[in-house]
């Protein structure tokens, strides 16, 4: 029998927040961090990809994504270096049985490796000891070298085992760092990256070529390098989400009457989804996503809905409906199974691809303001471990909105100048800096910043019906524009302040100086067509964006406009702009 509208008891509507609090219990406060353990984030891990059918990949953890983006960008640079090593890995962990090449190379040239080992490691890790800061190589060596030396053991002897100590103590000892290094636009010797490289290559190119190199590279190569190139997170993504999301949705849903079904929808979606999806998706995931995007030459897709900061949300959702309704499904064993693992993973995020998946840590710490937007006036909002100094991932928020750390420190120390404002192009920006100017020191420093170079001239109010108010907070200043204007440099400039009506923020527009009123200076900020200026119904704006609607006589117009009259723009005076304009958001 379904479930009905009268099973949806008080009780269990009751129990709402109690999810909101278990599925983002420990993000914030950096318990998920504390508590991580790698064989908790591996099992997760294979369970995904158990459950498409692939084999088990290795796993290695990075503290924070950004970091992870770096260390999978770097083995995939490298991957002669790396696929060997991490093909062993990924035959020990599935039992497969190791190439016949890797195995009989141990009994013939003991010596040879004894040798390439003492005058390797000796050799690079004197200079990198000397030159290099060796934080990295020796954490990502570690990682891979305690997943083999417990079960290398057991299939190879202790000369191929020296062998691989050697690669991973001497080549990414090397080649790690200054790749990194590289890639972050550091001032690393090219000379040393140079010497290094060499050196190392030219032992084993010689020493080793009719060996390793050249059977091993021949049978492998083509095949594991594309297991490393390909990322299956939209593999993995289309097949769970059609096992199970499709089969959740199936076999839960079946067993709610449509009355039920709707109301859960709305009250969840309102209460429960909306809550955690704003906490876990929007504010801790998509705004760094944004931010890690801007700092990576290339990016590597880390998101799955089962493996993911978001994945609380899904769980939620589900979970609630299954456990408080008590509905008995075959899928429900899986959701059982992948939410304890999901819990208790600490996985922030993952890079997956066949052979190797590298994973992130969560925050240490994660501040926030009275509305959870990420917020801090004294650091950063969002406070990651990382393995290096280099690959740390700084992360400042002010009510929400991203600031750089150069103009964070600077507007802290009060050393960010009027130049540095006018220089900005971005206007949310500079919105997020004037609202850290006045947090951070009061109204009256905002205004003398200002003020020593601007001066009051005008301002215009346009105030609203009510119908036009509907989405904006309705606050008083809503549709109230002031212009200053001033001179720098002994150059003229203009702004017209104005506020978000959706936000109450506050934005200074760059305006040009010819203007007296505010009036007339906002409505310069539009631009339309001189052909169609007289076929103008209504006008929207959303921040920096405009919307017009025409007439139909307008479209008409447009349809026969050439390329050269559409970009003949001009402007509207103040009295024919606030005529047209509608909806402000």
């Amino acid at each position: 029998m379904k479930k009905n509208i009268k099973d949806f008891t008080p009780e269990i509507k009751a129990k709402i927040p109690q999810y909101i609090e278990k599925y983002t219990q420990g993000v914030f406060d950096g318990k998920r961090f504390e508590t991580f353990k790698f064989e908790n984030a591996e099992k997760l891990i294979n369970w995904n990809y158990e459950q498409c059918n692939f084999k088990k990949p290795v796993v290695l953890v990075a503290s924070n994504p950004f970091e992870a983006q770096i260390l999978f960008n770097y083995i995939k640079k490298n991957k002669e270096i790396f696929t060997p090593i991490l093909y062993i890995l990924y035959c020990i962990k599935n039992e497969i049985e190791l190439p016949k090449e890797l195995t009989e190379i141990k009994t013939k040239n003991s010596q040879l490796y004894n040798q390439l080992y003492s005058q390797l490691y000796n050799q690079l890790r004197s200079q990198l000891d000397s030159q290099l800061d060796n934080q990295l190589n020796s954490q990502l060596y570690s990682q891979l070298d305690n997943q083999l030396s417990d079960q290398l053991s057991d299939q190879l002897n202790s000369q191929l085992r020296s062998q691989l100590y050697s690669q991973l103590r001497s080549q990414l000892s090397d080649q790690l760092y200054s790749q990194l290094y590289n890639q972050l636009n550091s001032q690393l010797s090219d000379q040393l990256y140079s010497q290094l490289y060499n050196q190392l290559y030219s032992q084993l190119d010689s020493q080793l070529s009719d060996q390793l190199s050249d059977q091993l590279n021949r049978q492998l190569n083509s095949q594991l390098y594309s297991q490393l190139r390909s990322q299956l997170s939209d593999q993995l993504y289309s097949q769970l989400y059609n096992q199970l999301n499709s089969q959740l949705s199936d076999q839960l849903y079946s067993q709610l009457d449509n009355q039920l079904y709707n109301q859960l929808r709305s009250q969840l979606s309102d209460q429960l989804d909306s809550q955690l999806n704003r906490q876990l998706d929007n504010q801790l995931y998509r705004q760094l996503y944004s931010q890690l995007r801007s700092q990576l030459i290339e990016y590597n897709n880390d998101y799955l809905f089962t493996s993911n900061v978001y994945s609380g949300s899904y769980g939620a959702w589900f979970k609630f409906i299954k456990d408080e309704f008590n509905l008995e499904s075959e899928i429900g064993v899986t959701l059982d199974s992948w939410n304890e693992l999901y819990q208790n993973s600490g996985i922030y995020s993952a890079i997956f691809s066949e052979l190797v998946c590298v994973i992130s840590k969560y925050p240490k710490k994660v501040y926030r303001n009275s509305n959870n937007d990420m917020h801090n006036l004294n650091g950063v909002s969002v406070e990651w471990d990382n393995l290096t100094d280099i690959t740390g991932f700084e992360c400042y928020y002010i009510n929400g909105r991203n600031l750089s750390k150069k103009y964070f420190e600077s507007i802290s120390n009060k050393t960010f100048t009027m130049e540095d404002f006018i220089n900005e192009s971005n206007e949310e920006y500079k919105s997020t800096c004037i609202a850290f100017m006045q947090e951070k020191h009061g109204e009256e420093y905002l205004v003398q910043f200002f003020r020593q170079n601007l001066q009051e001239v005008n301002t215009f109010v346009d105030k609203k019906d009510e119908e036009y108010l509907k989405g904006t907070i309705g606050g008083m200043n809503i549709g109230v524009y002031t212009l200053f204007k001033g001179e720098i440099n002994n150059e003229k400039i203009a702004y017209v302040r104005c506020y978000c009506p959706s936000t109450d923020r506050m934005f200074f527009l760059g305006v040009d100086e010819i203007h007296n009123t505010a009036k007339d200076a906002i409505a310069s900020l539009y631009r339309i067509p001189s052909k169609l200026k007289s076929h103008i119904k209504s006008i929207s704006r959303q921040g920096e964006r405009f919307s017009t609607i025409l007439t139909d006589e307008g479209k008409k117009v447009l349809k026969s406009m050439s390329e050269e009259e559409i970009s003949d723009n001009s402007t509207l005076k103040g009295a024919e702009y606030f005529d047209k304009i509608k909806y402000e958001f």
